[in-house]
C-alpha cells in the first residue's frame, strides 16, 4: 500500500510528493529452500535451506532495539541475518522506495542481491568521480568541470533507510 499527497504550491515548483508505503511479504518455502520439481538453489545447508542475505536495512545491527536490532558494541556475533520462510513488514518513504520495492517484488532473492550490488557498485564510482572532482578543485583547478572521456552515471538515489521486519514464522519468537 502507498499513499501520496501533493500540495499545490509543490505541483506548481515540481517538487516530490509526500509518499509513505507499506508492505507485507509472504516468503514461500520454495523462495528458500528447495522444493522438488519446481526450484532448486545453488548453495544449500545441510538443512536444505538457501542463505540469503537480508537487505543491509534487515541486519540486525541497523534495526531499532525494539524491532531486534543490536546495539552497535555487540558486533561479537556478526553473521548475517538470512530471509527465512514467514511474512516480512516493510516501510518506506518517497516515490522511490515505493517505486524500488514494486520493481523488486518481480525478483527472487538472488536477483535481489545483484541489483543490490550493481548498486552499490555504482554509487562507489560516482563516490570516487565527486572525489577526483574535489582533489582537482582542491589542487587550485579553476574549472573543476574538466572534459572527462568516460562520466559515469549518477547512483540511483539511495532509500535504505526503510526495513523488512520479520513477523511470524511456525513456533519462532516474532521479532528478527
Amino acid at each position: 500500500m502507498t499513499y501520496c499527497s501533493q500540495s499545490v504550491t509543490g505541483r506548481i515548483h515540481g517538487k516530490e510528493p509526500y509518499c509513505r508505503s507499506l508492505c507485507v511479504r509472504k516468503v514461500f518455502p520454495h523462495e528458500v529452500r528447495n522444493v522438488i520439481a519446481f526450484k532448486q538453489h545453488k548453495q544449500v545447508d545441510q538443512s536444505g535451506k538457501a542463505a540469503y542475505p537480508l537487505p543491509t536495512e534487515g541486519q540486525p545491527a541497523n534495526l531499532p532495539r525494539i524491532l531486534g536490532g543490536k546495539p552497535p558494541e555487540d558486533h561479537s556475533n556478526h553473521n548475517p541475518k538470512n530471509w527465512d520462510e514467514g511474512l516480512y513488514l516493510w516501510t518506506g518513504k518517497g516515490p522511490t522506495a515505493a517505486h524500488q520495492k514494486i520493481d523488486s517484488m518481480s525478483l527472487d532473492f538472488e536477483h535481489q542481491r545483484q541489483v543490490v550490488e550493481m548498486r552499490e557498485r555504482r554509487r562507489e564510482v560516482w563516490q570516487d568521480y565527486q572525489d577526483s572532482l574535489r582533489q582537482k578543485n582542491a589542487a587550485g583547478k579553476e574549472d573543476v568541470r574538466t572534459w572527462v572521456p568516460n562520466v559515469p552515471p549518477r547512483p540511483v538515489p539511495d532509500t535504505r533507510c526503510v526495513s523488512p521486519v520479520f513477523l511470524k514464522t511456525g513456533n519462532e519468537p516474532s521479532v528478527l
